[in-house]
């Protein structure tokens, strides 16, 4: 699922223009630049999934895939499913 996500935001081997814009005006992110932000988790959504599967960095990979819906919640969605905690589907 996050393999999926990292594909909506680039074409080819290129960042999506919309996805910089979503980092922009959507998540805006306080200490980070938005298309830093937007590369990173590109890049990231990319990577971390592969590496367990090839079984390189499994425990630092799976480290990550479980810290970035943390990082989502905190972050850029603070005030949204303050009953549910990060995942955990709400009813």
């Amino acid at each position: 699922m996050i393999w999926q996500s990292g594909q909506t935001e680039v074409d080819g081997w290129h960042l999506k223009d919309a996805a910089v814009q979503l980092y922009e005006h959507e998540y805006r992110l306080p200490l980070i630049a938005p298309t830093l932000a937007a590369h990173l988790a590109a890049t990231a959504e990319h990577l971390f999934p592969v590496l367990p599967v090839i079984g390189l960095a499994t425990r630092r990979s799976a480290l990550a895939l479980l810290g970035m819906p943390l990082v989502i919640a905190i972050s850029v969605y603070p005030d949204a499913g303050r009953h549910t905690a990060p995942g955990q589907r709400a009813c």
